[in-house]
Formats: C-alpha cells, sequence, structure tokens
C-alpha cells in the first residue's frame, strides 16, 4: 500500500570525447573506459604502435616521454563486472545502494539505512572507483609505455581518483599553473617527493585568452614562475610552444586556438628573452639538485610545504619498514612519524597496519578513532576499531608503547623528535609573502627564497645550518657572493637580504664559514650599502668602517669602502631611433622627446612591433672608478638591452629597469645603445583597420574570433590580397576598435651615481 518510486537502473557510455581532436575525428572518438582493463590495453597499443612502428630507434631516446594531460572527460562511476568487484573488495552489493545518487526536488541525495551508511556506502563507491580507475586504467598505461622505453608525465587531477596516489605513479609527476597563478600545484610535489620522485614538473604559463593577447612578456610572466618554484615545481614544461612550419614571411603564425602564452621563434622578444630563459635554467637547476627534504609524513590529508604525503592505497600496498625509529618507505625516503587526517574516522586495515609499525618502533600523531569510514563489515568495523584504537592510545595525549609513541597533538611530537624548520622568516615587510624552498645533497645546502610582494622586501631569514658559510647565488644573473650581512645564533644562521618585487634568491651553504662579527641590525645607511650590492653584478667587500661593521669577504681577506654623495641627471635630448619591424621594411626617425609609440602619428610607429634601438651621447666631465654608475631607464616596454661605448651590458627584462654601467664609461662622451623590443599587440589592432583577406570562422567574442580556413592564395602561394595586413595568425584577439598597448621607451634615461667602492 502507499505511494512508490520505481527506478530502472543501466549503465551507458558517457559519450565524451577526447580533446582537442582534429575537425575530421571530432564526434567520432569515444574516451576509453578508465576502469577496463582490456579497453585500456588497446587504447594504449594504438598510441604506441604507430609510434614503434614510425620512430624506431628514436622511440626512448629523442622522443622520450608521453604526458598525460589534467582529467578532463567527464566523470565515470561505472564499467562491465562493476559489481561484481564491488562484492569483492567491499563484502556487499551496491544494489541497491546505488540509489542514494538520485536528487530529490529540492537537490538531496535519497538516504538508505541511514544517513550515516549511505555516506560509508558514498565512501565505498568512490573507493573502488578510484582502484579500478589505477589498477585497469593508469598502472596498464604505465606499463606499457615504461615496456616501450617512455617516460610518462601524468597531471593526476580532475578526476574521480587520487591525486597523490597519480603523482607517485607518474615518473615525472606534473601540476599546472596559469598566468594568473591558477591552476594545480600544492599536492602534487608533496606526494611525488614521498614516491622519491626529484622532478617535479608542471604544464606552465598556461594563458586564458583574456590575458594572453600576444602581450605576455617575460616581466608579466616572471611573478608566476616564482610563485610555482616556491611551491615545489622544478621543471616548467611551457604552454604553449607550437611548432611554426610556414615560411617566416607568415607570423606569429601557428597557436593552440585562444589558449597559452605565445612561446616560439617568432615571438617579437625571443632573442632577448633569451635572459628570462637563462633565468628559469639556472632556476631549475638549482631546484633539481640532491631532494627536498620533509619534517613528517602525512596519510591522505595534506598539512603543510614542510611534509610529505602518501595516499592510503599506497600506505596500504607497498612495503614500509622502520630502521631506527623511523619510517622508511620504498623509495628511500623516511620520517619520524606519520600524521594521521583529523578525524574521528579510519579504515580498519589502515589502523592495523599503523598498529604493527608501532609496534616495531615507528611512531604516529593523530585523534584517537572511533569509527570507520566504509560500509565494509558494518557495524563490526567500528569495534575492531575501538578495541584497537583504546590500546594504542590508552594514555593520552602520549602514549609510550614498547617501542613506538602515539601522539594527539603535532606540537608534542614536533618538539620530541626535535624537528625544526629548515628555514624561518624571522622578519620582513610582509613575512606570509616570503616563501622558501629547500634542496640538499651531498655537496651541500640550497634554499630558494622569493619574495612574492610587489613592492621590495628587507627579509631577516634563518636557516637550519652552522658553520658554514652562507652565499648568495643570483639566478637573474649568473653571480654567486659571500652573503653580506649574516650571524650565527641558537643554533641557526641568520641572512638579511634586500629583495625587490617578485625577486628569489638562492642562499647555499657549501663551504666552511669564515668566523668574523656580524651585524643582525641594520641603519638606513647600511641598508643603502647592501642595496648597492643586491643589485650589482660586482663584487663588493665591505669590512668595519665609521658606520658600521658589514662582513662581506673575497678569498677570506677584508677589503674597506669608501661613501660618496649620490646623484643623478638626465639624458635629455634628440633620440635617432632606429626601427627594426618584424615583418616590415627597417626605417630610421628622430624623437626629440622620448615617449609611447602607441601615441604617435605615424602609422609605422603607432602599429610597430619589433626592436626599436634608441641612440644617444652623453658628456661625463670625470668618470669616478671608485663609485658606481646605475642607468635607470624609468618606463620601458616591454624587454631592454644596453650598450655604452658599445660595450654589450647584458637585458632587462623587468622592472625596475636599471643596470650598473660603471665598467663601460669613461671621461667626456659616451655612446647609448637601448634596443627596445616590443609585443605584437599593436601591430595586430593595426591589421585590423584592413579588410580581411580570409574567412571568419568561430567567434568567442571578447575572447576573440578564428580563422575559419587557409584562404586560396596563401595555400597557392600568391600574393596577399590585403597588403595592409602584415601578420598571419589562426587566432584573432582584436578588433579595429581594440585600445593600443603601451609601447617602446618612455623613460626618462637617468644616470645615477652610488657611493660604494669598487674592488
Amino acid at each position: 500500500a502507499g505511494n512508490w518510486m520505481i527506478y530502472r537502473i543501466g549503465h551507458a557510455p558517457t559519450m565524451a570525447n577526447p580533446h582537442p581532436l582534429p575537425d575530421d575525428i571530432i564526434g567520432k572518438s569515444l574516451e576509453v573506459d578508465k576502469m577496463s582493463a582490456v579497453q585500456n590495453q588497446f587504447h594504449w597499443k594504438t598510441i604506441l604502435d604507430p609510434l614503434k612502428e614510425n620512430l624506431g630507434d628514436a622511440l626512448g631516446h629523442s622522443f622520450k616521454h608521453l604526458l598525460i594531460d589534467s582529467y578532463e572527460a567527464d566523470f565515470q562511476n561505472w564499467t562491465p563486472g562493476f559489481r561484481e568487484e564491488f562484492k569483492r573488495r567491499k563484502g556487499y552489493d551496491p544494489i541497491p545502494w546505488v540509489l542514494t545518487y538520485e536528487k530529490n526536488k529540492e537537490g538531496k541525495s535519497y538516504i538508505l539505512n541511514s544517513a550515516e551508511q549511505t555516506e560509508r556506502f558514498m565512501f565505498d563507491f568512490a573507493d573502488v572507483i578510484n582502484q579500478l580507475f589505477f589498477e585497469n586504467g593508469w598502472n596498464v598505461g604505465k606499463k606499457m609505455i615504461n615496456e616501450a622505453k617512455l617516460d610518462l608525465q601524468f597531471e593526476p587531477y580532475w578526476g574521480p581518483f587520487s591525486i597523490f596516489q597519480g603523482a607517485a605513479l607518474a615518473d615525472i609527476p606534473m601540476g599546472e599553473f596559469w598566468t594568473d597563478k591558477n591552476g594545480m600545484i600544492d599536492f602534487v610535489p608533496a606526494a611525488g617527493r614521498t614516491a622519491g620522485k626529484k622532478i617535479i614538473g608542471a604544464e606552465a604559463f598556461t594563458g586564458a585568452p583574456k590575458l594572453s593577447q600576444y602581450t605576455e612578456d617575460p616581466a608579466y610572466l616572471k611573478p608566476t614562475a616564482t610563485w610555482a618554484y616556491s611551491a615545489g615545481i622544478n621543471r616548467l614544461i611551457l604552454h604553449t610552444w607550437v611548432h611554426q612550419p610556414f615560411d617566416d614571411q607568415f607570423q606569429p603564425g601557428m597557436s593552440m586556438g585562444w589558449w597559452g602564452t605565445h612561446f616560439g621563434r617568432h615571438q617579437t622578444w625571443a632573442e632577448p628573452g633569451q635572459a628570462f630563459f637563462q633565468y628559469l635554467a639556472r632556476t631549475q637547476v638549482l631546484l633539481q639538485y640532491g631532494e627536498q627534504p620533509a619534517n613528517y609524513l602525512c596519510l591522505e590529508k595534506p598539512d603543510a610545504a614542510s611534509s610529505d604525503i602518501i595516499s592510503i592505497s599506497d600506505f596500504l600496498n607497498q612495503e614500509i619498514k622502520v630502521v631506527n625509529g623511523k619510517i622508511l618507505l620504498a623509495s628511500g625516503r623516511s620520517y619520524p612519524f606519520i600524521l594521521l587526517p583529523k578525524s574521528e574516522k579510519i579504515l580498519p586495515e589502515v589502523l592495523s597496519k599503523l598498529n604493527k609499525l608501532v609496534s616495531q618502533g615507528a611512531s604516529i600523531v593523530g585523534n584517537k578513532p572511533s569509527k570507520s569510514y566504509s560500509l565494509k563489515n558494518y557495524p563490526e568495523c567500528d569495534k575492531d576499531i575501538v578495541k584497537l584504537a583504546d590500546k594504542l592510545w590508552a594514555n593520552s595525549p602520549q602514549t609510550k608503547t614498547k617501542n613506538g609513541l602515539v601522539f594527539t597533538d603535532l606540537n608534542d611530537a614536533l618538539k620530541y623528535f626535535n624537528v625544526k624548520p629548515d628555514m624561518i622568516v624571522e622578519t620582513a615587510d610582509s613575512v606570509n609573502l616570503i616563501k622558501g624552498i629547500h634542496r640538499t645533497g651531498d655537496n651541500g645546502d640550497v634554499f630558494f627564497v622569493a619574495n612574492l610582494n610587489n613592492q621590495p622586501q628587507w627579509v631577516t631569514v634563518s636557516f637550519n645550518s652552522t658553520g658554514r658559510q652562507p652565499e648568495i647565488w643570483n639566478a637573474e644573473k649568473g653571480t654567486m657572493m659571500n652573503a653580506p650581512i649574516w650571524n650565527e645564533a641558537n643554533g641557526r644562521t641568520h641572512v638579511q637580504l634586500k629583495l625587490n618585487d617578485q625577486q628569489s634568491m638562492f642562499v647555499v651553504f657549501r663551504k666552511p664559514a669564515i668566523p668574523v662579527k656580524h651585524l643582525v641590525s641594520l641603519s638606513a645607511t647600511d641598508k643603502k650599502l647592501i642595496d648597492v650590492v643586491s643589485n650589482s653584478s660586482g663584487s663588493f667587500i665591505t669590512s668595519d668602517n665609521a658606520i658600521s661593521t658589514i662582513a662581506n669577504y673575497s678569498n677570506g681577506e677584508k677589503k674597506s669602502i669608501n661613501t660618496v654623495p649620490s646623484a643623478s641627471a638626465a639624458i635629455s635630448g634628440s633620440w635617432s631611433v632606429d626601427f627594426k619591424p618584424k615583418l616590415e621594411a627597417p626605417f630610421t626617425l628622430q624623437f626629440p622627446a622620448l615617449s609611447d609609440f602607441s601615441n604617435h602619428d605615424d602609422p609605422r610607429v603607432k602599429y610597430f612591433a619589433g626592436t626599436a634601438t634608441y641612440k644617444n651621447l652623453f658628456f661625463i666631465s670625470s668618470f669616478q672608478p671608485n663609485q658606481q654608475y646605475l642607468l635607470d631607464m624609468g618606463t620601458v616596454n616591454d624587454i631592454v638591452s644596453v650598450k655604452i661605448n658599445s660595450q654589450d651590458l647584458g637585458v632587462c627584462w623587468y622592472p625596475p629597469y636599471q643596470l650598473d654601467i660603471t665598467s663601460a664609461l669613461k671621461s667626456g662622451n659616451n655612446s647609448i645603445e637601448i634596443a627596445v623590443t616590443t609585443n605584437w599587440a599593436n601591430r595586430l589592432i593595426g591589421d585590423e583597420q584592413e579588410p580581411a583577406d580570409f574567412e571568419w570562422g568561430a567567434d568567442r567574442g571578447e575572447y576573440g574570433r578564428a580563422m575559419k580556413s587557409f584562404p586560396d592564395w596563401f595555400v597557392q602561394n600568391k600574393p596577399r590580397p590585403s597588403q595592409g595586413r602584415k601578420t598571419f595568425l589562426l587566432w584573432y584577439y582584436y578588433r579595429n576598435d581594440s585600445k593600443l598597448k603601451p609601447a617602446g621607451l618612455a623613460g626618462p634615461v637617468t644616470i645615477r651615481t652610488r657611493g660604494l667602492k669598487r674592488i
């Protein structure tokens, strides 16, 4: 009697397509069933066999890896045989529990028996899906990829499976980050480290169409790179560097639709941008040195950047040993204790293994559990947990077992095991915006210290190291020097640093310290002196003087400084500017004063994309080699290289646009050349003032629009009908009313002197 709800239960393909795909197979190819071993073997065979056939010996050599991108195939929750697999793993039938997936009109799930039992089923259901994804899916692919002598790079997130388990599985675990710092990074490095992976990659600088419109340059990209490095990433896989198969007259050329930062040989700043790539390369070399230590191991739930993470599946399935009281994983990583999730719940099999490890001398930290997450063997499972937990947590908050310890408070465990932070930010204007990473190896210790603030910061950082000389390594300039200000106290080495906005430095400990007196507190004058040191590529050596004591040594020898007044003068007069457009004939103009290109009347300048070299002369009545001379270029768009008296002084690729020019100066007349490279944006906007000589395709409004197909004149290699159009690309971000971007050298260009004697 009464009202009944009748369900028809079945399963069907989700009809999800792989993407991106060539147009001719869109809708004709379906995503593989990730929970079927047979389907995945077929899937990977169709990928690997053609590679083996066509690449031969190159497979595994010049062609070294396959990449599984972030999971974007929609949700999957069933596969043929799932019901039997569920029964085998959980001991009960998932039917009729699958009814709990039904939502009522209020959007609430159907409750079977009780809310708690329904929640337990939901855990079991997700757990079986995760197990099948790995056992029949990712593990199958990994094995076949490795057998083909290839490595697997894997972005293991946004799917119905464990990020931690996926990061541990990959040969090179990967996160991803976008130019606006969105993405997925945090958990991948910690889980990858647990599995002994020393290289943690990331899909880097993925750009959304609102932010990456051929306007991105190294200055824009640097803060995001600094943020990613400080989160534990140490290899960037650039998104995107597209092959350019066309003749060089067709620029910017190919792109990945509207997505990505536009790297490649057709980028306007490809040549001066080498300075940016050198910075990335130097940074990654140091961040790949040795390994990143961890203070303890977290089970499943992440706790802190200084800890590693292991998935429940890996914890249960791998052999874990206890050696001298430390927990030793199969990867060789060891820890003083395991931190459990903050929960009253735990799986019986997890608690049983923890009990075994504690009996062997391991230590754990966590709340005393009282129930299981699972419906497996319910309600007896809860009774088993309470019985074993009462034994382990008998004398809470700290229980001494036969060998190991059980803590309820993390701080108690850290204190007991004398776990000290590798790095502490003692003082800073914005402490939470100073981040660091520690790498350790046979030859010493390397600390990456990054300022994520948009303002310069004076910081004092202490390191868990004594008896060794702190050195400052600058990856932007490729320079190394002893730390100007440092001291040892309370078993730590304290180092004072001046970090410009979004700047990073390495503090390296690799050689015995020179015993000297060091300052901890800085006066305003001290800061000026260190400001000179931190912004210089030269060697400045200081010691006792009437102002203060500043320690900085070269080959153990003390030197002294002389302070002199600072002065500045702008370079005035007319500038000769040689324009070298990317796609037009070079030309030269005289600029009576520095100004933004976008405000110029000449359309060749207004819509310029390429490198413009500014030339001028300035006079120094009496050059003083004991002073430091800085060239301050003011406002620059986008990247600049400088020559003084024909001497190449390098590239400035992010603000403040300043260079030490002391080594190139002389008394009397001095020549200056400032080569400024602009981005593509204004040239692309200029082209939109001309008629299109191709057919428009998809229009995404503010995100831009596509070229529908290659026009006949392009395919047949005929002259271009619209001669006013200079560029050729597949995705167009701009229209004829788009606002022009700032471009060129706006200045003012000033020479400043600083009072520090150069050694």
